[in-house]
């Protein structure tokens, strides 16, 4: 942060752009001058990031997953501190305790039955709950994401920090999912205008708020829809635009 200040007050950083609203109010808090910097949300390839029909029944056939079960996704790396694995798998287990039906997805590196840390974290969250863990899919990297977010009802987001504007979220909800997320980062802005639902950071709080968010995933979806434009790809480039434009015409000197 020191190399950053002094590079803004010798004149060679003139600009500087983030990706999210928290971003912004951080380095601020750090002494960079609010007026150098942009908010530029992040977006995403809505041509690949959609609902699709074929890809869930497709998706849910090869994962054993009948068309009627609530399905709850986390896209999330091994990260065990920023991503709070153990506080996600606690709420698994309240959520899976709760509802017979209910079924969980993980994917991303390390999110993996192989992985020993992710194992201890397992036999930890679920000692004398194991039979849940046959609803608990751990399918490490996932090339096809947009398929795994499509068989999916709820993408869910339980990081401690470490996030701006997380994509897992805006991915998921370009898919139809409905985001429910804990307050880090932009996350509250994205849950938003009835588009999903922010939760506390206690398991069973989280386990009830995939709950809601799926019986009132109609609404949600319906809210989804309306605003779904403005996650896109095409927004943050020409954002980016604008940004580049003014910064020339302000130093072409």
């Amino acid at each position: 942060m020191e190399l950053l200040r002094e590079g803004v007050s010798s004149g060679r950083i003139v600009a500087i752009t983030h990706s999210g609203r928290s971003g912004v109010q951080a380095y601020a808090k750090a002494g960079i001058p609010e007026e150098i910097m942009y908010y530029i949300p992040n977006g995403v390839d809505l041509d690949r990031f959609r609902p699709d029909a074929s890809k869930r029944q497709n998706t849910r056939a090869e994962l054993g997953l009948d068309a009627t079960q609530p399905v709850v996704v986390l896209a999330a790396r091994y990260d065990r501190e920023m991503k709070d694995i153990p506080l996600f798998l606690a709420s698994v287990r309240e959520y899976l305790g709760a509802d017979p039906e209910a079924q969980v997805i993980a994917c991303g590196a390390g999110m993996n039955p192989d992985n020993p840390a992710l194992q201890k974290d397992i036999d930890a969250a679920f000692d004398g709950w194991s039979r849940l863990l046959s609803r608990l899919h751990l399918l490490g990297i996932r090339r096809d994401v947009e398929c795994i977010y499509n068989a999916g009802d709820i993408v869910a987001l339980t990081s401690k920090y470490g996030e701006t504007r997380p994509l897992c979220l805006i991915e998921g909800l370009a898919c139809g999912a409905v985001p429910v997320a804990t307050d880090v980062g932009d996350s509250l802005e994205i849950v938003a205008a009835g588009r999903g639902l922010a939760t506390s950071r206690n398991p069973a709080d989280i386990a009830d708020a995939w709950r809601r968010a799926y019986v009132d995933r109609a609404t949600h979806k319906k809210a989804i829809r309306d605003t779904r434009q403005s996650f896109g790809g095409q927004a943050m480039v020409d954002a980016y635009g604008r940004v580049f434009k003014n910064v020339v015409e302000q130093h072409a000197a």
